[in-house]
């Protein structure tokens, strides 16, 4: 094989391919399926969670009626041959300061395909809100056109919800404020799920104080006993930048899966309801706390025995 003069990347390229080593490429496209605009949202930070039917869900941090943030949809559309879907974001609603502003965290979804998140600012006192969407089979998209106010944080309760929640198979809420809390440092929280509704005061289950970390941007994900965990961007002891933590006794409950243990359909039945009732395997696990699909995956087959 000829080897061009190009210099020892092209040369270590080459003897990476010939051992069968070098990174391999397909042909690929990535096709746009919506444009924001201001008027529509602006900025849209995280990430998107579908429902069961695949429409597409999301929020953006800025722009709307307010340019406070607006929570979206993309429909499923078959008369577009392209990808499927609606060319441009319906707008649910705008944020309005009152019921928050400026969602940073994604959307996750219930059993009953109900939508819950979090907002930065807004609320009662600005310190941000978490939200639910409500299944509306009234209305043209199915959902709630305004956002119901669950809670808004009052800094000592937390303030500054910028991570996805996690929901327990109790359909209780758990979430990270950025600041916040006795010590201003943050703090973990549950909004329980009542007979009404839920309780609009947050309930703190941690609370950090530096020496065990500072601001929590990040979010939380569970174990099979309940066990939440995450990571915060700056303290720890000895002056680490940072830390790893685990909280245990929070009360978080772990899901209930749908197989019989034992059976030979336990893994496929589980996994087939965990996708039906949350729009997907990778919803599923993200609303639930699990790390990935693979963490929700090997929960299924200790469950199962398998």
């Amino acid at each position: 094989m000829k080897i061009k003069l190009c210099g020892t990347l092209c040369v270590a390229v080459t003897l990476l391919a010939l051992m069968g080593l070098a990174p391999t490429a397909r042909a690929q496209t990535i096709t746009t399926m919506a444009n924001f605009k201001a008027p529509n949202g602006r900025s849209p930070w995280a990430g998107l969670v579908a429902d069961s039917n695949g429409n597409l869900f999301g929020t953006t941090r800025d722009g709307g009626t307010y340019n406070l943030g607006t929570v979206f949809e993309i429909p499923r559309d078959p008369n577009n041959t392209l990808t499927g879907y609606a060319t441009s974001p319906t707008t649910l609603f705008s944020f309005t300061g009152d019921n928050g502003a400026n969602p940073y965290a994604g959307l996750i979804t219930d059993g009953n395909g109900n939508l819950f998140g979090t907002t930065v600012y807004g609320g009662q006192y600005n310190y941000g809100t978490v939200f639910e969407i409500p299944k509306d089979s009234s209305t043209a998209t199915g959902y709630a056109n305004a956002p119901t106010t669950l809670a808004s944080f009052n800094g000592v309760n937390g303030k500054e919800l910028g991570s996805d929640l996690l929901i327990d198979a109790s359909g209780n809420l758990f979430g990270v404020a950025t600041f916040g809390g006795d010590y201003g440092y943050g703090t973990v929280f549950e909004i329980i799920k009542t007979a009404m509704g839920y309780d609009s005061l947050p309930m703190i289950v941690g609370t950090f104080t530096y020496g065990n970390g500072s601001e929590p941007i990040g979010g939380l994900i569970a174990d099979a006993s309940g066990n939440l965990f995450g990571t915060t961007a700056f303290g720890g002891e000895l002056g680490s930048t940072g830390t790893v933590f685990e909280l245990t006794g929070s009360g978080f409950v772990p899901p209930k899966f749908a197989g019989t243990p034992g059976q030979a359909n336990c893994t496929g039945v589980t996994v087939s309801t965990l996708a039906n009732t949350y729009g997907g395997i990778a919803h599923a696990a993200k609303s639930l706390g699990y790390a990935n699909v693979a963490a929700l995956q090997s929960a299924v087959s200790s469950y199962c025995g398998q």
